[in-house]
């Protein structure tokens, strides 16, 4: 009997256990994308937008993948280069830093929104030897997050590159055409930088006003600007010389063209007890929010090279090794210095991942997803994996009203079920589109149209005599049903 019993549990284990393999390899094989489905309903002008899947949900970081191994690198870590076009492609170069390679070339991949690789290019450079390529809609992109060694650079809205190279001393600025035409050469625009080594930082804003900033002697943060396509330069701007060390400045722009500035900073504990500090400026250059610290060396220890990008909604994601923050890029302080609470979206956290890499790269696509690349790390000699991972955001609904104006909306819910409202404020059409992500990064997507016509100046425009008494369904789509009724006097007729 027991020995019955003992059979009998242990097929029952194994088929579990089968069971188990197959469910693991269905899910890790999975590629059909959440079908979307969206309802409005409203009450006056407020529109809500009703979001049904046919899966559930996920928001958070998805499975790290191994998409390329270097082996026998000669260098610590890979220097890799980062950047999201216009179809939300990812592009990734790895800096071929080898002493017997003269040329520091790149190793190109290009990979879809679940980074799978879409293209690979062992020796890749772009027109004069910097990382810029042609998306599939003709759109520039300079391939950024600058290799430690290398030069930093931005495309404006014409297609013109620029980028900007710093040795110890000096800082020198190139400009490059649409056309791969090279228009201002490696000319020097700060003779006293006085900075690291590959560490200026360019930004351009939606003017094409071009900003670069550096770490004076790792103890002031400085910058120029350029209002006029690079052609003249501004003399320096500094926040003023500190007496700890603030290194290694990284900067974004947001839709407004404010300025958010992060750095490593020491004044806290001295020595190379690294923190992570912040500032926001106005376009004007005023101080929107002052110096804040977002980490505390006493609880996460040191913070070195951070990255960040920013997202449609100016939410700030700084990565650096394993950890990574989510800030409020829309606060406001006057001036002022902000607390950890007021700005922190996501606290200091670990990305999980199965093995520890180091020297991570953000970009946040269209949707507000963000996708990081990050080497294994290791010493010379070893290999060196390349990994990628993406931290996804779902579902998405963004707007677009009658003026082309784009919002994205707040959503709430869980699972298959969520919901999120706005206020229709413009007579016209709005086009309404929605992207979902499941637990293993497939998207769906769904979108509609429809069309809002406010009562009361559908009433003004009218001939006198006509009354209203209702319209039904409103907003409306394809048709609407409208009941009225005639008022005259004897005079009207």
């Amino acid at each position: 009997m027991q020995n019955n019993i003992g059979r009998a549990v242990y097929f029952i284990g194994l088929y579990v256990l089968m069971v188990s393999i197959c469910f693991a390899d269905f899910w890790r094989n999975d590629t059909i994308p959440p079908e979307l489905t969206l309802t409005l309903s409203s009450i006056e002008d407020s529109v809500i937008i009703n979001i049904t899947s046919s899966e559930d949900l996920y928001n958070g970081w998805l499975q790290e993948k191994l998409f390329h191994t270097f082996y026998n690198w000669d260098y610590y870590g890979l220097y890799t280069r980062l950047a999201c076009d216009s179809e939300d492609e990812i592009h990734s170069a790895v800096w071929l830093y080898q002493y017997s390679n003269p040329n520091y070339n790149y190793y190109y991949h290009r990979l879809d929104k679940r980074g799978n690789i879409l293209e690979q290019i062992p020796e890749w450079n772009g027109p004069h030897g910097h990382p810029i390529l042609t998306d599939v809609n003709g759109k520039k992109v300079y391939i950024n997050q600058p290799t430690p060694l290398g030069e930093d650079g931005v495309t404006d809205t014409h297609g013109n590159s620029h980028i900007v190279n710093t040795d110890a001393a000096r800082i020198r600025y190139t400009k490059i055409d649409s056309a791969g035409n090279m228009l201002i050469s490696n000319i020097t625009i700060v003779d006293d930088a006085n900075s690291w080594t590959g560490s200026a930082r360019i930004v351009c804003d939606t003017e094409d006003i071009l900003y670069v900033f550096w770490s004076k002697d790792e103890q002031e943060i400085c910058y120029v600007k350029s209002v006029d396509g690079g052609n003249t330069w501004s003399t320096t701007n500094s926040f003023g010389q500190t007496s700890w060390m603030e290194f290694a400045p990284e900067v974004v722009i947001d839709r407004e063209d404010n300025i958010h500035i992060i750095w490593m900073d020491t004044r806290n504990y001295g020595g190379f007890s690294y923190e992570l500090f912040y500032k926001k400026l106005y376009p004007s250059g005023m101080i929107s929010v002052n110096d804040t610290r977002l980490t505390d060396h006493s609880v996460i220890g040191n913070v070195w090279r951070p990255r960040m990008c920013i997202d449609f909604e100016n939410n700030i994601y700084i990565i650096w090794g394993n950890w990574f923050t989510k800030v409020n890029g829309n606060l406001d302080k006057n001036g002022s210095s902000a607390t950890n609470e007021e700005i922190t979206l996501i606290e200091d956290s670990v990305i999980p991942r199965i093995y520890s890499m180091g020297r991570s790269k953000p970009v946040a696509d269209s949707w507000d997803n963000i996708h990081v690349t990050a080497s294994s790390g290791g010493n010379p000699g070893d290999d060196c994996g390349l990994f990628y991972q993406k931290f996804v955001v779902s579902p998405v609904v963004f707007v677009t009203y009658p003026d082309s104006t784009k919002h994205r909306l707040e959503i709430a819910g869980t699972g298959t079920q969520w919901s999120g409202s706005f206020i229709a404020d413009l007579n016209g059409y709005y086009y309404i589109v929605a992207s979902g992500s499941d637990t293993v990064g497939n998207i769906g997507y769904a979108d509609m149209v429809f069309e809002y016509q406010d009562i009361e100046e559908i009433i003004m425009q009218t001939p006198m005599g006509i009354k209203f008494l209702q319209i039904y369904p409103n907003p409306f789509r394809e048709k609407t049903k409208i009941t009225f009724s005639l008022e005259h006097s004897a005079k009207d007729i």
